[in-house]
Order: C-alpha cells, then sequence, then structure tokens
C-alpha cells in the first residue's frame, strides 16, 4: 500500500489541530500513560517510559508509511499542547489533567468534522 500522507495543510478548526507525533511529544506522551488504568485496560506496556513512547513513535511512523494507520494527537490549535490521543483498543481518550474539562466530546466532534473536510475520509 501507499503511504498515508500528512494532512497539508495542517488540519485544524482554530480551537484544536490534529497532528502527526514527534519527538517534542516523548515527554508528554510518558506522562499521559502514567495512569495506573491504562496497562490494567490496554495493551500499553508498564512501566512506561521513553524508550517505550520512541519505539511508539518508530511504529506509528511505520504504520503511516505502509499504509495502514494515520494516528494523529488532538493538541491545542494555540499552544500545541497534548489534550487527547487515539488508541485502537478504546478510541479517543483526554489526557488526565483534561478529564472533566469537556474536550473529549468537543475534540471528537471538531477531529471528525476536520478529518472529513481535510482527509476526505468517510470513517474517522
Amino acid at each position: 500500500m501507499p503511504a498515508l500522507p500528512l494532512p497539508d495543510p495542517p488540519l485544524t478548526d482554530g480551537t484544536i489541530a490534529l497532528r502527526e507525533k514527534t519527538e517534542a511529544d516523548v515527554p508528554a506522551l510518558v506522562a499521559a500513560l502514567q495512569d495506573p488504568l491504562i496497562p490494567r485496560y490496554t495493551r500499553v506496556p508498564s512501566p512506561y517510559g521513553e524508550r517505550e513512547a520512541r519505539q511508539f513513535l518508530v511504529e506509528q511512523r511505520r504504520r503511516r508509511e505502509e499504509g495502514i494507520e494515520l494516528s494523529l494527537l488532538i493538541v491545542d490549535a494555540g499552544s500545541a499542547a497534548l489534550l487527547a490521543r487515539h488508541a485502537r483498543e478504546r478510541g479517543w481518550r483526554s489526557e488526565r489533567e483534561r478529564q472533566g474539562c469537556g474536550d473529549e466530546e468537543g475534540a471528537h466532534a471538531s477531529t471528525v468534522r476536520i478529518a472529513r473536510a481535510g482527509c476526505n475520509v468517510a470513517k474517522v
């Protein structure tokens, strides 16, 4: 399969943005995956540290380049702070410090709208 291209221009509605994970996200990914419920209900390894986060980035890049999956982070459009990420096992998940702030529903709705408009996809 051909590689899945990254959205160009980047996908945003002005409030949230969807973007590829990068090396700069390693600390935020590690922090987000310290919730003890994550290894209980997912296949995320525990303990989860920088090594696992970097392996995850390599795997995600490989899956995009092989045309298997395009996995994007949901970030604040202004600050680029991590708001949520997609997990195959559970769908969208707000980061712990953002839970209860309304990000999850708004981010999901915006994500679907942005992805359909910007990527011409039928299923998100």
